[in-house]
């Protein structure tokens, strides 16, 4: 009788994180886009562009001033997708990888260590020889990924033109389902 009690709790524990939606800032990355931004907008952040599936909006994150890109599945407009860009001039490779770390440090705050992290550079391209042309060129990988419930966080370091970048981005599962779903019918 116990070991049926201990399935079924096992089973019903399953199916509830198999429903569960990723959070970002105390919001699940869930429902429409229109909604989802009303839920932004009450975290002070403020819309500036918005796109056929996405909205990009300024607000605060990490006690920094970041660009929060809100996307949705292209048919039903349903959230699946934040990608937070964090400000950063570096000028040298010391300073990007530090605020990338500094990132890091922030988010294992919250959801603890990385599932995988990749930190590397193809030859030539080293932390001394051009690493700055090695993310250019797509010669450098730099990305921690970390799997939670509902759905994982990737902060990763890119170039994106004209300058290198610090993103994180916050992904709900089921959501991400959702947009392959729909991305496949072409509608």
């Amino acid at each position: 009788m116990k070991k049926i009690f201990v399935a079924i709790a096992l089973t019903i524990s399953t199916l509830v994180c198999a429903q569960s939606h990723m959070n970002f800032r105390g919001i699940k990355i869930n429902g429409t886009l229109a909604e989802f931004v009303k839920q932004m907008e009450l975290k002070d952040f403020k819309v500036f562009s918005t796109d056929e599936h996405s909205v990009l909006m300024f607000g605060r994150h990490h006690g920094l001033t970041v660009v929060a890109e809100v996307m949705a599945t292209p048919v039903s407009e349903t959230v699946y997708k934040v990608v937070i860009t964090y400000p950063t001039s570096a000028a040298l490779w010391h300073s990007l990888y530090m605020d990338y770390g500094t990132i890091r440090t922030k988010i294992e705050k919250t959801y603890g260590s990385p599932s995988e992290v990749v930190e590397r550079f193809e030859s030539p391209y080293s932390e001394d020889n051009k690493p700055f042309e090695a993310l250019r060129e797509g010669k450098a990988t730099f990305m921690s990924k970390y799997i939670t419930v509902g759905g994982g966080i990737i902060v990763q370091l890119l170039y994106a033109e004209p300058h290198h970048e610090v993103q994180s981005i916050y992904w709900d599962t089921i959501n991400e389902e959702l947009y392959q779903t729909e991305s496949m019918s072409g509608n």
